[in-house]
C-alpha cells in the first residue's frame, strides 16, 4: 500500500476581500516519491492552496482544517520543523535568487543550516552536475535564459536535500524547450532523489508526464487519478476549463474521420506507437 507524504483534511481558506471561500472542505492525499500534478484553470484554488502547504498562510480559523506534511501535524511551532523537509520553485526564478553567482545562490541555503564548507562545496558540484549547469556556476543568475535560470533554482532546492518539492507554475514562462527540459529533470531527480514532486500548472501537457493528477475547479477536488484515469473523457476536460493535449486533440479529430484511436492516449509517442501497430496488420 502506498504512503502518503502529505494529507489534507477539510481545508478551508476564504480571503479577507471574498465573502466566498477559494478552498472548500478540500481533502488531497499525495503519495510519498511520486511526481503529483496539482490541475486546474486560473481561480481554482492551485497557488492558495501551496500557500498554505508551506505556512504562508493559514486555514480559516472557523474550520476543521488538518494539514500533515511527513508525518508532522502542522501548527504554529512545528512549522519550522516542516519547512526543513520542503522546497518550492517559483515561477519567476529571479524572485529567489539571492547570491551574486550561481554557485552563491545554491550556497546561501546551505550556510544558513550551517552546513560543512567541505560539504557546501560537494552539494554545490553535485546538483549542478546533475541539472546540467557546471559550466555556469561563477555566472550571474541574471545572465542565464529562463530554463537555465529554472534548473539553477532546481538546484538550490536539491541541495538541501528537502523530502518535497513543489513547482508552483515554474515552467509557464519558459518556451517549449525550455519546459521539456524541466520536465526531463524532475524525471531524473524521482530516479536520484527518491522525492516527492508535486507541480501546480495549469498546462495540460505536463500534467500528462506526472504519476498522478489532481484536479482543482473552484476550490475544491474534483477528480484525482492517473493520467489516464484523470485526463480519458474530452468533454469533462473542457467542461473543466482545460485545454486537451495535443495528441488527444489529434485522436478527437481522427476519430470524427472514422479512424478508431483509443481514447486513453495521451502523447505523441503513443499516437506514433498506435499507427505503427496499425501499418503492421494492413
Amino acid at each position: 500500500m502506498s504512503e502518503n507524504i502529505i494529507e489534507v483534511r477539510n481545508l478551508t481558506y476564504t480571503y479577507s476581500q471574498n465573502n466566498q471561500p477559494t478552498l472548500k472542505n478540500l481533502n488531497l492525499d499525495i503519495i510519498k516519491e511520486s511526481w503529483t500534478s496539482i490541475l486546474g484553470h486560473n481561480g481554482s484554488g492551485k497557488s492558495t492552496l501551496v500557500r498554505l502547504l508551506t505556512g504562508l498562510k493559514e486555514p480559516d480559523s472557523n474550520s476543521q482544517a488538518q494539514i500533515k506534511i511527513n508525518g508532522i501535524a502542522a501548527s504554529e511551532e512545528k512549522w519550522f520543523d516542516i519547512r526543513n523537509d520542503l522546497g518550492i520553485v517559483f515561477q519567476n526564478p529571479d524572485n529567489q535568487f539571492v547570491g551574486a553567482t550561481v554557485e552563491d545562490d545554491i550556497a546561501f541555503g546551505l550556510e544558513n543550516r550551517n552546513i560543512d564548507p567541505d560539504e557546501i562545496e560537494k552539494r554545490i558540484k553535485e546538483v549542478l552536475d546533475f541539472v546540467n549547469m557546471s559550466e555556469f556556476r561563477k555566472m550571474e543568475p541574471s545572465k542565464l535564459s529562463g530554463g537555465q535560470k529554472q534548473r539553477v533554482a532546481i538546484a538550490g532546492i536539491l541541495a538541501i536535500r528537502p523530502k518535497v518539492i513543489i513547482l508552483d507554475e515554474a515552467t509557464s514562462m519558459l518556451d517549449p524547450q525550455g519546459r521539456n527540459q524541466i520536465h526531463q529533470v524532475i524525471q531524473e531527480i524521482k530516479a536520484k532523489y527518491q522525492v516527492t514532486v508535486i507541480s501546480v500548472t495549469h498546462d495540460i501537457e505536463e500534467a500528462t508526464k506526472a504519476d498522478d493528477i489532481c484536479v482543482l475547479s473552484d476550490g475544491q477536488l474534483v477528480k484525482q487519478g492517473t493520467p489516464k484515469e484523470v485526463l480519458i473523457d474530452e468533454n469533462w476536460l473542457t467542461e473543466m476549463g482545460l485545454m486537451l493535449p495535443f495528441a488527444k486533440q489529434l485522436a478527437v479529430e481522427l476519430r470524427q474521420h472514422a479512424i478508431d484511436v483509443p481514447r486513453d492516449i495521451l502523447d505523441e509517442s503513443e499516437l506514433v506507437e498506435y499507427f505503427w501497430k496499425l501499418n503492421s496488420k494492413m
